[in-house]
């Protein structure tokens, strides 16, 4: 959805997810920490997903902690 959201122009990629928790609501959500490549350079995030009837709705996703290069 970051991706989409951006046109691509500096896309990320998964590279590992360092901790997640769950909340069962109205559905289900989600809060992960990850790490990811690419853009302008490796980065942490912190992104929140709803899931509500099988249909997952992006939240919010928060740049955390940037690597200095």
């Amino acid at each position: 959805m970051h991706n989409m959201e951006n046109n691509f122009k500096h896309p990320l990629r998964l590279t590992s997810i360092r901790r997640g928790l769950f909340q069962v609501v109205d559905g289900v959500n989600y809060r992960l920490d990850v790490t990811v490549a690419g853009g302008n350079g490796g980065s942490m995030y912190r992104t929140e997903v709803h899931e509500r009837l099988g249909a997952l709705e992006l939240m919010f996703f928060t740049p955390i902690y940037k690597e200095l290069n």
